[in-house]
């Protein structure tokens, strides 16, 4: 997230990722100020006449909250509420409307008094660096980029290869630029590149990828499947910690498994679900908390929210992981919550 402060105390916001948009909707109050770009219809009014559908017009609006609702499965936050400025004379103060705020799109927060929490919230965030990963065999190749927790895969590239009864033709050279292709779409500078897969067809992909200009790609033994079954076997590996031992997926899955091994020794060092990890919140026994959107849709937004900053505000670290990887179908599977307690409460 980038974010800066005027000197009146307003913040400008920027949010980067999914991650971004959920540190908003838990900084966001009702009462705060918001003003963002946004599209109003203009209608113009005729004498003795029903009015036109109107015209799409771009302004800024600035908004008192009402109502904030996170979208996690098409990553924006609709804000609503009554405009009370606007750039564009026709629009009368008091209307109401909604903005929709996704990845990229800067808003201002103002408030009366920010709270410390609020604060840490959206504070400018160190730009996490993002691998692309490619598991490749002859047969098939599956590309994906791993930002943060959120797995976001491309459609799997056939090379047309036969099996051992059906042997048929095909062009290494032109799959290889396929994948070539596929890989130059999703990377930016400065993104690892980790491929893996079974046999000598990595290193043969790696030498053809080494042509993208800034690209460092990484082959990694260990991982003996290819296409999109190769891309989640290697993001719950050791190869994977080894090699992005400072992403953040890798620290959910450390708090994960550390969950599961507690309890599994019968330990109570530990909590699952709402309920539980609530009354550890009340307590100030948590010291780590991993959630999925689970949590949202059962518990409802405003609960998970008040759970959420409870938490952070008692000294426990809060990481969101996505449904896309291993790691947040587990916590999804697991009620949606988990936490590490620094006691039993």
């Amino acid at each position: 997230m980038r974010s800066s402060r005027r000197a009146d105390g307003a913040a400008h916001v920027m949010p980067e990722e999914a991650d971004d948009l959920l540190a908003l909707r838990r900084a966001i109050a009702c009462g705060d100020l918001v003003t963002a770009s946004t599209t109003r219809a203009i209608r113009a009014e005729r004498e003795h006449a029903r009015p036109d559908r109107g015209e799409r017009v771009r302004m800024h609006v600035t908004i008192r909250v009402e109502r904030v609702v996170l979208d996690s499965v098409l990553d924006r936050l609709r804000i609503s509420g009554p405009i009370t400025a606007s750039s564009h004379e026709s629009v009368s103060h008091g209307s109401h409307h909604s903005v929709t705020i996704t990845p990229g799109e800067r808003i201002t927060v103002a408030k009366r008094s920010w709270a410390p929490l609020e604060r840490r919230l959206l504070r400018p965030s160190r730009a996490a660096r993002a691998f692309v990963l490619v598991a490749v065999d002859t047969r098939e190749c599956g590309v994906a980029r791993l930002s943060g927790t959120r797995l976001h895969a491309l459609p799997n590239i056939y090379s047309g290869i036969g099996g051992k009864r059906y042997r048929t033709s095909h062009d290494a050279t032109a799959y290889r630029a396929s994948v070539k292709t596929a890989v130059s779409s999703c990377i930016s500078a400065g993104d690892g590149l980790a491929i893996f897969g079974p046999g000598e067809e990595k290193r043969r992909t790696c030498a053809t990828l080494s042509a993208i200009e800034g690209a460092e790609p990484t082959v990694v033994e260990g991982i003996d499947s290819g296409g999109e079954d190769g891309i989640h076997v290697f993001t719950r590996s050791e190869a994977m910690r080894k090699i992005m031992s400072e992403t953040k997926l890798a620290r959910v899955l450390g708090i994960v498994e550390e969950a599961m091994r507690r309890a599994g020794m019968r330990s109570r060092l530990y909590a699952m679900g709402h309920a539980e990890v609530a009354r550890a919140v009340a307590a100030r026994a948590a010291s780590d908390i991993v959630f999925s959107d689970r949590l949202l849709a059962d518990a409802g937004e405003e609960a998970a929210v008040e759970l959420l900053n409870g938490a952070e505000a008692g000294g426990a670290a809060v990481h969101a992981v996505d449904t896309s990887t291993d790691a947040g179908l587990r916590v999804s599977g697991l009620g949606g919550i988990i936490a590490l307690l620094r006691f039993a409460p």
